[in-house]
């Protein structure tokens, strides 16, 4: 603890990996902050839905289901070993408790996996959602060569099609089950920016905001149930 009430953590993950509890709460204030249009595509795109009326859409906002907010506010929706990070929540119009949405014409509950990597993409992301662990996956990072990690992901699946690992259906599915930020409308460059300054802040060269803390309590969370790595200093 710091003289200023601060707290200082350290941690032996690398940044990028570190990176993808703070994306989790970066992308929670990305949707609720443009509702209208990104938060609409994300939504959209994980409950399958099309043409969602404004009065509907506006029922909901996105929580991340480990947040130290969520379990404080929303205790009965919340998980730190969800499968989904985030997911679209609304008051119940019978009782007003709040529950998450559900995939169109089903009882499934619907929600987006959040990765923050620049490797592994098949093991990663692709093998989960072939086995259902999975359902939409929104990847943040580029590779150092510049090409994003979503595109990086369409290549492979192009060549498991190619090499008849899966079918075309397989292949639609997959394709359509991840995104980058850009294809739901965020700008790349403000995400790059914002990676910039994960790093500073965790090479102790910037305070850190809102979003890296609620990153921050996702870790503590992983200490708590699954010996993390995040310890006070």
């Amino acid at each position: 603890m710091n003289q200023d009430g601060s707290v200082n953590f350290k941690t032996n993950l690398p940044p990028h990996s570190f990176s993808g509890f703070i994306f989790e709460a970066l992308a929670v204030r990305i949707f609720n902050d443009n509702l209208s249009t990104i938060g609409r595509r994300a939504f959209e795109w994980c409950t399958k839905r099309e043409r969602t009326k404004n009065d509907y859409l506006e029922q909901f906002k996105a929580i991340g289901t480990g947040f130290l907010t969520t379990q404080q506010i929303h205790p009965n929706l919340y998980s730190y070993q969800h499968r989904f990070d985030i997911q679209f929540i609304r008051p119940n119009p019978r009782d007003g408790e709040y529950e998450s949405a559900t995939v169109l014409g089903t009882s499934r509950d619907a929600g987006v996996q959040i990765k923050a990597i620049t490797g592994n993409e098949k093991s990663e992301i692709i093998e989960p959602l072939l086995s259902g662990k999975y359902s939409h996956v929104l990847t943040f990072l580029r590779h150092h060569s510049g090409i994003h990690s979503a595109e990086v992901c369409h290549n492979i699946i192009s060549q498991m099609y190619r090499n008849n690992e899966i079918d075309l259906s397989q292949k639609n599915k997959l394709e359509d089950s991840i995104k980058s930020p850009e294809m739901l409308g965020e700008d790349q460059r403000k995400v790059d920016e914002y990676y910039n300054y994960i790093h500073m802040w965790y090479n102790g060269k910037a305070r850190h905001d809102a979003i890296i803390y609620e990153g921050v309590g996702l870790e503590v969370k992983g200490f708590k149930y699954a010996n993390g790595i995040l310890v006070p200093e």
